[in-house]
């Protein structure tokens, strides 16, 4: 057996193992079992490893890895995962083919998908009428921080959904926004991320977590939590984490335009095209699998 008869042969594995269970051990709809005895099944893979002489592949040993938290504890570190996967010597590519063989064969079929975020219960299962309400949260908070601050939008993968598809992008969970502060008087990042902090939570939103860039804030009633990214005026240049510096016009950002999805009334770049272009490259417009944004905070350290 190699690698590819193993993940050809691991998923009818799980299906006659699902089947011999009763329906309360495989919730799901009878995809993934999770909280529940999924000794047998992992039994079985560790079989067909040891057997077949299979655990020098590090796909392997990184399917075993992921499928067997799933099973046991319904969640997925996603961190720790890709730190098992990182010193295994693995890289990207084989760590999105795994990860995709999971999500076709395990995990979408129970409603939830593993994306950078873990596992999580992504737009492509919501209905018109959640994302509806949805969209609505993310106008109620761009509206406060707009009455506060003068400038805010939807931005990153909010942006790029909206323009590209009309819709929601199906792998991703929740909405980004950016509220653009003058650096007179919020001269780092922190400052931001302090200042507007303080201004939801005293408007009755939690604040989820804090990164040095952006926070994470929502409601008990909302779907799923929204990131409040800072943007600020630099010279006439927008600085945002992630995102290129001293490569976005601030006039290609603010003031935003308004564009309606779904019907509700939202905030985006000025120039949505343009910001598009500086954020995820020339190709904007056709979906890339894998990409990833750059987290570079070096080239931000002196307003961080």
């Amino acid at each position: 057996m190699n690698l590819a008869d193993f993940f050809h042969e691991v998923p009818a594995l799980f299906h006659r193992f699902a089947m011999s269970l009763s329906p309360k051990e495989v919730p799901f709809a009878g995809r993934l079992v999770v909280g529940g005895d999924a000794t047998g099944y992992l039994e079985q893979i560790d079989a067909l490893i040891r057997d077949f002489g299979l655990a020098e592949f590090v796909e392997v040993a990184f399917f075993r890895s992921v499928i067997g938290g799933l099973m046991r504890d319904e969640r997925l570190n996603l961190s720790e995962k890709l730190g098992e996967a990182c010193a295994l010597g693995m890289d990207n590519k084989q760590v999105r083919a795994v990860l995709s063989h999971i999500n076709e064969f395990y995990v979408l079929g129970a409603g939830v998908e593993i994306t950078s975020h873990g596992l999580v219960r992504s737009f492509r299962f919501w209905s018109r009428m959640e994302k509806v309400e949805y969209l609505k949260n993310a106008a109620a908070v761009l509206e406060l921080l707009r009455d506060r601050y003068g400038n805010a939008c939807l931005a990153y993968g909010a942006t790029l959904s909206c323009v590209r598809s009309d819709d929601l992008s199906p792998h991703d969970d929740d909405l980004d926004v950016l509220v653009g502060l003058n650096m007179e008087r919020y001269p780092t990042f922190g400052a931001g991320v302090a200042d507007v902090g303080d201004f939801l939570v005293a408007h009755g939103y939690e604040v989820i977590g804090r990164w040095p860039a952006f926070l994470k804030v929502g409601k008990p009633d909302m779907s799923a939590d929204i990131d409040v990214f800072i943007g600020l005026n630099e010279g006439g240049m927008l600085a945002a984490i992630p995102g290129p510096r001293s490569a976005i016009a601030w006039e290609s950002v603010f003031p935003s335009s308004e564009r309606a999805l779904f019907g509700v009334a939202l905030a985006l770049p000025a120039q949505p095209e343009i910001y598009l272009g500086h954020v995820y490259g020339p190709s904007w417009r056709t979906p890339q699998a894998g990409w990833q944004h750059q987290w570079n905070y070096s080239q931000y350290a002196d307003i961080t």
